[in-house]
């Protein structure tokens, strides 16, 4: 029965290739944040409010779409000692503890599903739009272990689309 799913759900996909998890590439702004392995909390939801007109049904309660919420993205990566994740961390301290009200910095944040290959062309895009770091984790460095060293952060944005490259 599972392999008739699986064989029914690949028909459908008209662009060949399913699209893999491991090939992408991130990119803050103008920043390209290399050595990422792994992303984590993409995604939007959509509250649900319970309203009542009149007449009420018991048992039938209708239902109607709420604000939509977006959650923290968390990526981590390879500590590379390039210092990318923590220059963005100052922008938004700098930007903090300024008197002159400058506002934090925001960009696009910007996930892009790339090949088998890795060739340049993309597959799908996820852009987090108005998006800023909300925390930095540095490298956690422990001389018993033979793990790489890894960094990690936090970024909250305002709204999120995908779109098909």
């Amino acid at each position: 029965m599972a392999d008739n799913i699986v064989a029914h759900s690949m028909k459908g996909n008209k662009g060949g290739d399913l699209v893999v998890g491991h090939n992408f590439r991130v990119d803050f702004g103008t920043k390209e944040i290399e050595r990422v392995f792994k992303i984590d909390g993409v995604g939007d939801k959509s509250e649900v409010v319970s309203y009542g007109e009149g007449v009420h049904h018991v048992g039938n309660t209708p239902v109607r779409p709420g604000l939509t919420t977006t959650d923290p993205v968390t990526i981590e990566r390879l500590f590379a000692g390039d210092g990318v994740l923590a220059e963005l961390w100052k922008d938004i301290q700098d930007a903090t503890t300024e008197k002159d009200g400058e506002r934090i910095p925001r960009q696009t944040l910007t996930i892009t599903m790339l090949n088998d290959a890795v060739d340049p062309k993309a597959l799908w895009e996820i852009e987090l739009r108005d998006a800023w770091m909300s925390s930095y984790q540095g490298p956690t460095l422990d001389h018993r272990s033979s793990e790489p060293a890894t960094e990690s952060a936090t970024f909250v944005y305002e709204s999120m689309k995908i779109k098909k490259a």
